[in-house]
Order: C-alpha cells, then sequence, then structure tokens
C-alpha cells in the first residue's frame, strides 16, 4: 500500500495478493511471524508429474540460500499455476514465499504479474529480513515473472506463426 493509504496500482491487478500484503503489513511483528510460518507450513512441493529431482538448474532461484525452484504449469486457458521446490528444510521464508505465490499468482494475468514490484517482498516480510534472505525471496518472484514473460513471447510467437 502507497503512503497515502491506496494500493499500487500493480497490486490492484492482483486483489488476492494485495489482500495479503495489507493483512502482513497489518500486523505487529510477532504477529506476521506467526502468519509467515503459518504460511511456510501451507506449502506444497512440485508434484513429480511436472518435475523431478535433480531439477534442472534453469529452474534454480540465483541467490536463494534455500535452493529453492519454480516450475510453471500451462493452464487450458494459457496461464500459469506456478509451482516450487525449496531444498533447505529450514528454509520456512522461501516456503512461505512460494505458498504465497503459488497461491496469489497461479492463474492471475500473466501482464499483471511480470508488473509486481520486487518491493512486495520487503511488504511480505518486514525490514527485518537479512540482505541474502531478501536477494533470494526477490529472486524467487523474479524467476516466477520469468516465467509469465516466457510465456508471454511464447504467446506472440505462435499468433505471428498463425
Amino acid at each position: 500500500m502507497s503512503a497515502d493509504g491506496r494500493r499500487s496500482p500493480e497490486l490492484a491487478l492482483l486483489p488476492e495478493l494485495g489482500d495479503l500484503v495489507d493483512t502482513l503489513a497489518g500486523l505487529d511483528r510477532a504477529g506476521r511471524i506467526e502468519a509467515l510460518i503459518a504460511l511456510a507450513e501451507s506449502f506444497h512441493e512440485v508434484s513429480e508429474s511436472l518435475a523431478r529431482r535433480p531439477f534442472p538448474e534453469r529452474n534454480r532461484v540465483p541467490a536463494c540460500e534455500s535452493q529453492a525452484f519454480v516450475f510453471a504449469g500451462l493452464r487450458a486457458d494459457g496461464r500459469l499455476d506456478y509451482h516450487f521446490a525449496v531444498e533447505n528444510p529450514q528454509g520456512i521464508s522461501a516456503k512461505a514465499l512460494a505458498a504465497i505465490l503459488s497461491r496469489t499468482l497461479s492463474g492471475a494475468p500473466l501482464e499483471a504479474v511480470v508488473q509486481i514490484p520486487v518491493e512486495v517482498v520487503e511488504q511480505l516480510f518486514g525490514r527485518e529480513l537479512s540482505l541474502g534472505k531478501s536477494l533470494g525471496l526477490a529472486g524467487m518472484l523474479l524467476a516466477v515473472q520469468r516465467e509469465a514473460r516466457d510465456r508471454m513471447k511464447q504467446v506472440k510467437a505462435e499468433t505471428v506463426q498463425v
């Protein structure tokens, strides 16, 4: 949310993500931590039908201390479902963000996904994160956006060919 209390235009396109940002921003530090741990507990790893170990390096999130991987599954309507693997069992922040991104961005318009500002990570987790964690979590969002951009390019190429 902006300083004047209005939701950013990018998050207005993704109401479920915007609502979650607003909810977490309204909590004190302890409440935010508790909510993020609960989100991490709701994390479901990518199914073996979509990806198997060892995961492809192309899907690895650079700079992520928790060794996260991002995968996209294509929906019939051309939108994407986002799936994650987090190799570090103690990667609670990565699991929480994976659960958030999977829940709020799967099926969302690709154009909206690529417009999410990276600052949303700080809005979700607060300013207490270490630089390393912040970079890794931002990298998870950027990897999701890369998948969305790649799909948009593919659709454009298919349209040109027809």
